[in-house]
């Protein structure tokens, strides 16, 4: 292994054309789509579809992958330790958080073109469904370990407490008010004075896609050339999904406790890379994994 790696350092891989890599990546505007944590010289903790795992891997030059490090460096074995402990606990991959992360990203980032409006509506009311769903859990008590790969990173450092926990600046969720380039931006509509209502939730615009296909639509969308800005009137679907999502996320914010924390549920690997004050990238690499 390269000498420079130590145990606890964040690697996060570019996308390399699988699905979900590319999603991630067009979506916040960034080259990375997986974080894992390095385990030993040559194994890896991550989280994947089956849950967070130990993987071995092959570390030489080249450039598939960043190598992130807290400034100051920090003693890793409590990092490993957060980590491993929803290994045991069997956490698993939280699909539904990326329908309720895409939900964040087109509010920040979609504006109003005629294309794009149908297929976001469909997102964000699909992704106020998901934060329902959480809602309850929460209101009922019914916790449970699941997240996708960037929140287990960013969680097993929150863990840790401190000088640990990653300050992200500027990402996804942090200020991410202040991210809309666009006066057309969904994120800009105006309120209105009528009331936003859960009957929403149960209209034929709830996906009844799994998230690869509604993935898959998206992104062909976005890959299309730019078409004209509606306005409200012209699309007035819009307005109350908007304004429904952003109810539940106020609200979802008000539920958590410090123990998890409500910016975890939108990090992303481009927050990592490129928003996280306290890291900073010490390497490129090649990290290959054995043939299964």
């Amino acid at each position: 292994m390269n000498t420079t790696l130590k145990k606890g350092d964040i690697i996060l891989f570019k996308t390399e054309g699988d699905w979900l890599g590319n999603t991630i990546a067009k979506l916040t505007a960034s080259d990375v789509s997986h974080a894992v944590i390095l385990y030993s010289e040559n194994s890896v903790i991550e989280m994947i579809a089956p849950g967070v795992c130990i993987n071995p891997v092959t570390i030489s030059p080249g450039d598939n992958a960043y190598v992130m490090r807290l400034k100051p460096e920090l003693n890793a074995k409590p990092i490993l330790k957060a980590a491993d402990k929803y290994r045991r606990a069997k956490a698993r991959y939280d699909f539904p958080a990326l329908v309720i992360l895409a939900g964040v990203i087109v509010l920040q980032s979609a504006t109003m073109q005629r294309h794009l409006l149908p297929i976001c509506n469909k997102i964000i009311l699909t992704a106020a469904k998901q934060l329902d769903v959480l809602i309850e859990k929460i209101i009922l008590r019914h916790k449970e370990d699941a997240m996708i790969c960037s929140q287990f990173v960013y969680q097993a450092y929150y863990d840790c407490g401190g000088d640990y926990r990653l300050k992200v600046e500027n990402g996804t969720m942090y200020n991410s008010s202040g991210n809309a380039a666009s006066p057309t931006c969904l994120a800009q509509l105006p309120y209105s004075d009528y009331a936003i209502t859960d009957e929403l939730l149960g209209t034929d615009d709830i996906a009844t896609e799994q998230p690869e296909e509604l993935a898959q639509i998206l992104i062909e969308q976005m890959e299309q050339e730019p078409t004209e800005c509606l306005s409200v009137k012209e699309y007035p679907n819009i307005l109350p999904a908007v304004h429904l999502f952003q109810k539940k996320i106020k609200k979802i914010s008000k539920l958590l406790h410090t123990d998890l924390p409500f910016e975890s549920m939108f990090i992303t690997p481009a927050d990592i890379a490129y928003h996280t004050k306290n890291l900073e990238r010490i390497a490129s690499i090649q990290v290959d994994r054995p043939e299964k």
